[in-house]
Order: C-alpha cells, then sequence, then structure tokens
C-alpha cells in the first residue's frame, strides 16, 4: 500500500474534525469549514493555511504536521 501524501493526511484530519469542504473558486487550495467556524485551505502538496481568505491566511503546517506526528495520523 501506497504512503499518503501530506494532501491526503491534512484533508483526512480536516474531515475527522468534523470539517466540510466548500467550494473555494481555487485551482490551487480546497477550502474547509470545521464546526468551530475557522477556514482551512490546503494547497496541492499539503500546505495549510487558516483565515477567510487565501490572501489574508497564515500558515500552520508546521505546527499541523508536528502535530499529526503526534497522533499518528
Amino acid at each position: 500500500m501506497a504512503k499518503q501524501t501530506v494532501h491526503e493526511r491534512m484533508v483526512a484530519f480536516l474531515l475527522a474534525k468534523g470539517g466540510v469542504e466548500q467550494d473555494s473558486g481555487s485551482r490551487k487550495y480546497r477550502k474547509f469549514m470545521v464546526p468551530s467556524g475557522s477556514v482551512y485551505w490546503v494547497g496541492k502538496m499539503g500546505a495549510l493555511r487558516k483565515g477567510r481568505t487565501i490572501s489574508s491566511s497564515f500558515s500552520v503546517s508546521l505546527d499541523a504536521n508536528k502535530f499529526l506526528a503526534q497522533r499518528g495520523f
């Protein structure tokens, strides 16, 4: 079985948190809304950003990767 890509892990994590994918209008990012009201953006290579829009978002990839590694996700 092939190893999951970073992109697949990020998407699986957001879906496990109860996130819902929404239409992003972007070819580069997928948009997810989680129950807390936060908006996350997942890039093609697994970059994770948080913010209402792509341009006003900030990177949380390093923190997310550490968290996923600790949880074995």
